[in-house]
Formats: structure tokens, C-alpha cells, sequence
């Protein structure tokens, strides 16, 4: 008997649902928090296009601060993140 049409078998819906209530799950700060410095990696790729003038150097400067404050967060975190420990040295290459 195959596994799909076993007892034990766990539907894609059940994963689903799983996850969506798990401690890294989109209920929780553990996985906006990652999305976020994603959004923060976009944005530098962006302004990579832009010319120097209009560029801001506040902006720079709290992108350069929130990448190295959060370098080693990931590590202290719990549950960690993949998505997190990624997010951050790509965010350190583009500010």
C-alpha cells in the first residue's frame, strides 16, 4: 500500500495549516521580521540605479546601521530563521 493512500499520510492543506501556526510561521514576527530585511535588500538594489544626487545619506546611513546591528540577530533569535540569516549580508552588500 502506498503512503498516499495510508493511514499516515499528511495532505498538503495539513502541511499547510501546520506551518501557518508554527513559531516561523507568518503569525509571528519571526517571519515578517525576515520579509522586511528583504524589503530593505530590494530597495538598496534600487537605489544602486538612481543617481548619487538624489540618493538620501540618512537613509544610507540607517541601512548601514540596521545591517550591522542586525548581523549576529539571527543567531540569537529562536526560533531561527533562514530566511533572516540570508537577508543580512545581502543587506550589508547593498547599503
Amino acid at each position: 500500500m502506498s503512503q498516499a493512500a495510508g493511514k499516515g499520510a499528511v495532505t498538503l492543506g495539513q502541511r499547510l495549516s501546520a506551518w501557518v501556526v508554527s513559531p516561523t510561521g507568518p503569525k509571528t514576527t519571526h517571519f515578517w521580521g525576515p520579509v522586511a530585511n528583504w524589503g530593505f535588500v530590494i530597495a538598496g538594489l534600487a537605489d544602486m540605479q538612481k543617481p548619487p544626487d538624489i540618493i538620501s545619506p540618512n537613509m544610507t546611513g540607517a541601512m548601514c546601521s540596521t545591517a550591522a546591528c542586525s548581523c549576529g540577530l539571527p543567531g540569537w533569535c529562536s526560533p531561527a530563521t533562514t530566511c533572516c540569516w540570508s537577508a543580512t549580508p545581502a543587506m550589508r552588500l547593498c547599503s
